[in-house]
């Protein structure tokens, strides 16, 4: 592996790489992932020693080894945004429903392969019907035609990605430039015109420390706007869940509540998240002259009941039922609902979100059905800071009836939640946007 030592060589003493040394990389990562070797180079790889602009040359090739959307050069001006964290949330269904209602044309590729946990393609497969394998051409006629669009990446869309990401997975900490070629290089092949980053930061964060979360998001946009990119990072804190609910059908039905119910949700972390998104994403895309109007065009897209009836449209556009996802679990036959009681008083300190989606996947894997139980999921009643009394429901569990791992799932959950005697101060939920 002679090219890769010398690869090695000018990385250590800091030379920049040119474009076919990069290359090479990416055919040595497409041909030896699993070199021990070539892992402990890329290991190496920091902002101290591979530039922004490097990893823009590295992003860009490796896309060109995949297929091209080419979406906005087709179809006009397209934003898709994009979270960076250990669990994924349902923020993009409501950034996606309010944008596409504004008539601005947003997509999101998918995959199984995204999320630790669960991802966007996990939530909409539980819709019945809901398919989004089909082909690129009815992909971009879906987002001409209705401004919303989910590509399910099945490989063709920069295949090294995969390999680059099973490399990631081994490494002790993020790799802030490998993290940004992994993310821009699909950006690029979709050919989006506008990202919106959303950087996690704290425990449920793939960065814990929020100054590192600052240094992905510079690092992020200058290499995206080297890509000819409309960009912003919204850096958020990821302590507790972004949603009340755990587990992709409750999540969806969520998603629903919020879109069909006014100012009832619009205290929620889910609604806070998401509007700054749509913010950013309106005032990038020239729709918006300022925060003060994209928050206006938000609220009113919401009250007025359109991006409820954008979302009923799109579930349409790609086969699937609606109605799957809106009728209340508890009112569904063979379903059970547990309740998780405080023991004392005091003040929720702590929401180990981690913990909260280990249960939640423990209730899924126990059923038989290779599918899992769908209905299975976590509701949490109250938000970290918030005053407890003893015997307080503080979360729900939902499951079906023959679910065997209920006993052990409730455990882990219940052990989820730290209450201490005195308030305890938390990190704000949204911490800070680069552009």
């Amino acid at each position: 592996m002679k090219r890769l030592e010398e690869i090695k060589e000018l990385v250590n003493v800091s030379i920049l790489l040119d474009e076919k040394h990069i290359c090479d990389l990416i055919d040595l990562i497409d041909k030896h992932c699993g070199n021990d070797s070539l892992c402990e180079f890329l290991e190496t790889l920091n902002t101290g020693n591979f530039s922004p602009a490097e990893a823009f040359v590295m992003a860009n090739n490796m896309a060109k080894k995949g297929r091209m959307l080419d979406l906005s050069k087709k179809i006009g001006d397209c934003v898709t945004r994009a979270s960076l964290g250990d669990i994924s949330d349902s923020v993009s269904l409501v950034v996606m429903s309010v944008l596409g209602a504004l008539d601005q044309k947003v997509v999101k590729v998918t995959s199984p392969e995204y999320g630790k946990f669960s991802n966007t393609f996990s939530r909409l497969k539980l819709i019945d019907g809901f398919d989004a394998s089909i082909s690129q051409r009815k992909f971009e006629k879906i987002v001409a035609e209705h401004n919303v669009g989910f590509y399910e990446n099945t490989g063709e869309l920069v295949p090294v990605d995969s390999k680059l990401r099973k490399i990631m997975s081994k490494f002790p900490e993020a790799s802030i430039p490998l993290l940004t070629v992994s993310l821009l290089a699909k950006k690029i092949a979709l050919g989006v015109s506008t990202v919106v980053y959303d950087v996690k930061v704290g425990e449920g964060g793939l960065v814990k420390d929020k100054q590192k979360g600052y240094e992905l998001a510079k690092y992020l946009v200058e290499a995206s706007k080297m890509a000819g990119l409309k960009v912003a990072c919204v850096v958020t804190a990821l302590n507790q869940p972004v949603s009340a609910s755990v587990g992709s059908m409750l999540e969806l039905r969520e998603v629903v509540k919020t879109l069909s119910s006014g100012n009832a949700y619009f205290d929620s972390d889910l609604v806070a998240v998401s509007r700054e998104i749509c913010e950013v994403a309106l005032i990038l895309m020239g729709v918006a002259d300022g925060r003060i109007k994209a928050g206006e065009m938000f609220d009113e897209c919401i009250m007025s009941g359109n991006a409820l009836l954008k979302l009923q449209e799109i579930v349409k556009v790609f086969g699937g039922d609606f109605e799957s996802i809106s009728t209340d679990l508890n009112v569904l036959s063979g379903v059970a609902s547990s309740y998780i009681e405080s023991e004392e008083e005091g003040y929720l300190a702590d929401v180990d979100s981690m913990g909260l989606y280990s249960a939640c996947h423990i209730l899924n894997s126990g059923i038989d059905d290779s599918d899992g139980d769908e209905n299975s999921g976590i509701v949490m009643l109250v938000r970290e800071g918030a005053k407890i009394e003893i015997g307080q429901k503080i979360a729900r569990l939902t499951y079906s009836f023959d679910n065997k791992n209920f006993t052990r799932a409730l455990k882990v959950a219940s052990d989820s939640f730290l209450i201490k005697s005195s308030a305890v101060k938390h990190d704000k939920l949204l911490v800070k946007v680069f552009v």
